[in-house]
C-alpha cells in the first residue's frame, strides 16, 4: 500500500526494493508479531533494512498516513480491495504470497457464531490454495 502521489504508484506491479529508501508505516510488533516479523525478513532478503518511522495500531490509522504521504506499508492480499482516497495497492512481484494464520480456540467454548467463523475461514484458505496452484500451473504452462 502506498501514496497515489508516489511514482512507483503508476505501475501495476513492483519490486519489493523499489521501497527500499521509503519510510516504512507498521503495526506495533508487541501488536502484530508474526506479521512485523515477516515484514522485516521479507525486506531482509530483498536486500535492505525497512526504515520503520511510524508504528501504529489499526489499519485504519496506518491507511491514512499513507494517505497523507508518510510512508508506505505492506499488507495482506485480502486487504487489497479496500478503495481510499490517496491509497493505492501494488502487488509484489518477488515476494512469497502465503502468510501462516493460526486459529487457537477453547473446544469447550465452540459457539455457532465461532463454527461459522471457522468454516468460513477454512473455505477462504483452500479457495486461496487452489487458486494459488491454478496460477502456479497456468505460469508452468506458458
Amino acid at each position: 500500500m502506498l501514496p497515489s502521489s508516489q511514482p512507483a504508484a503508476v505501475f501495476g506491479e513492483l519490486s519489493l526494493n523499489a521501497l527500499s529508501g521509503e519510510s516504512f508505516i507498521v503495526c506495533p510488533r508487541s501488536r502484530t508479531t508474526g506479521y512485523h516479523e515477516t515484514i522485516l525478513e521479507l525486506c531482509r532478503s530483498s536486500g535492505f533494512e525497512p526504515r520503520i518511522d511510524h508504528e501504529v495500531s489499526g489499519n485504519a490509522l496506518i491507511t491514512e498516513l499513507i494517505a497523507s504521504g508518510l510512508g508506505v506499508s505492506l499488507v495482506p492480499e485480502s486487504a487489497m480491495g479496500h478503495d481510499h482516497p490517496g491509497v493505492v495497492y501494488r502487488t509484489l512481484v518477488d515476494t512469497p504470497s502465503v502468510l501462516e494464520i493460526a486459529a487457537v480456540w477453547l473446544e469447550e467454548a465452540m459457539t455457532p457464531i465461532l463454527r461459522t467463523f471457522l468454516d468460513q475461514a477454512i473455505e477462504t484458505a483452500i479457495q486461496q490454495r487452489v487458486s494459488s496452484m491454478s496460477e502456479a500451473r497456468s505460469t508452468a504452462l506458458k
